[in-house]
């Protein structure tokens, strides 16, 4: 039986296999910000193949017109009202 993608993690020699890199430039390559997985020691990094799998199309497709976009948080950012109401004040005579 095949083990689910989400389940296989690939440490930082089995990355370097994977690529055809060395040791030294899969280390690099794992200290990027962008590169999926979490770090278990100084010198040993873990990512899990889906996620691997998932930022490998973002780089192939980043110069695209089919880039992805990383997912960022919706925020809406509301203003507070300004003081009193805005435009003529009723009691007010237009000037002309």
């Amino acid at each position: 039986m095949m083990k689910d993608p989400a389940d296989v993690l690939l440490d930082t020699e089995a990355i370097a296999e994977r690529y055809g890199i060395k040791i030294d430039t899969a280390r690099k390559l794992v200290s990027r910000p962008d590169f999926p997985g979490f770090d278990v020691s100084e010198r040993r990094h873990l990512a899990p193949l889906a996620a691997l799998r998932r930022w490998e199309l973002i780089v192939a497709l980043s110069d695209t017109i089919a880039a992805i976009e990383p997912e960022r948080p919706s925020v809406t950012v509301l203003a507070p009202p300004a003081h009193g109401t805005p435009g003529r004040r009723p009691n007010q005579k237009a000037v002309a």
